[in-house]
């Protein structure tokens, strides 16, 4: 799915996020969108549907987090988050103790900068 344009309701997301704590939650529709510091790992996002977890966003380095979240206001404005998006405090429902490796990524969305891309030799 192509990415949309930074809109309002990107702004809007993008303002949400950067107002998350950790154990706050962005929750619109059937989504749910956790920020979560566990006893283990680094600071990361989880999103569920209905209950269901969807992928993870890792937060690292976290200079690059506001980034990250243009990134992640766009790539949730795609899946309808704005108008109706909430903040609920503290209401996390991911234990601290559950375990962080192997789960799925999601795509397109990472806090790490990209490689700069070599100059190509134009052969002659």
């Amino acid at each position: 799915m192509p990415l949309p344009l930074y809109d309002s309701a990107a702004r809007r997301v993008e303002r949400l996020l950067g107002r998350m704590c950790f154990d706050d939650v962005l929750a619109w529709g059937p989504y749910r969108l956790e920020y979560l510091y566990l006893e283990r790992g680094l600071p990361h996002y989880r999103l569920y549907q209905r209950g269901a977890l969807i992928g993870v966003v890792d937060v690292r380095p976290p200079n690059m987090l506001g980034a990250l979240h243009r990134q992640m206001a766009i790539y949730f404005a795609a899946y309808g988050c704005g108008a109706d998006a909430r903040l609920l405090t503290a209401k996390a429902r991911t234990p601290m103790n559950a375990p962080k490796r192997d789960l799925p990524r999601l795509p397109a969305l990472t806090s790490r900068p990209m490689p700069k891309r070599r100059a190509m030799a134009i052969a002659g």
